[in-house]
């Protein structure tokens, strides 16, 4: 649990593992980027960017999360994007809006995507 990149040699081994099976890879976090270059180590940014697809930053905020927020929990948050093949599926996807996708795994439903706290009355 816990911001990934608290966990950050062991967020970059997962995501080199990862890379064998795609090369889209989104991670989310709480630190805004330019913050986080003076915490964590210029090798493990460079396995990041190298690696990674997308990354949301800075901290999810109640308020801010309206549908508008397509990808992100919150309106303040940033969509960085590392590996510009991507760029184009990406911007297709967010003129989609937000979606939810709902799955049942036996008896539980397992619901994914970012959901609007708010009420709909609530953000006209």
């Amino acid at each position: 649990g816990g911001d990934p990149l608290e966990q950050i040699e062991e967020l970059c081994k997962l995501i080199i593992q990862i890379k064998q099976y795609t090369s889209d890879i989104m991670v989310y976090t709480g630190y805004d980027w330019d913050c986080i270059h003076k915490h964590i180590d210029v090798n493990y940014i460079n396995i990041l960017k190298e690696n990674v697809s997308v990354l949301i930053d800075k901290p999810y905020i109640e308020e801010l999360n309206c549908k508008e927020a397509v990808l992100r929990g919150s309106s303040n948050q940033s969509i960085i994007f590392f590996n510009e093949t991507y760029r184009n599926v990406y911007e297709d996807y967010l003129k989609q809006g937000r979606k939810i996708q709902n799955v049942y795994m036996g008896s539980k439903l397992i619901s994914v995507g970012i959901h609007d706290r708010r009420r709909e009355t609530e953000s006209e």
